[in-house]
């Protein structure tokens, strides 16, 4: 089954959150406090887990952004 919720003046959840699935949220996301992955996290369509710099640099250089 699936559960939607429709509220416009938004969602507050407290306390420890627990899903096992899928979630899709439409709208913006707040989190205050440590969010855990135990996967991976993408952004834009880059993974944080694998994506890589340009511009690297032996030593104490900066790397570019990633590609």
């Amino acid at each position: 089954g699936s559960l939607t919720i429709d509220a416009s003046g938004g969602i507050q959840i407290t306390g420890p959150v627990s899903i096992d699935g899928a979630v899709s949220i439409d709208g913006d996301v707040t989190v205050t406090g440590k969010l855990t992955a135990s996967d991976d996290v993408i952004a834009d369509g880059k993974s944080l887990k694998s994506h890589v710099h340009g511009g690297v640099q032996a030593g104490s250089g900066q790397t570019g952004a990633p590609l």
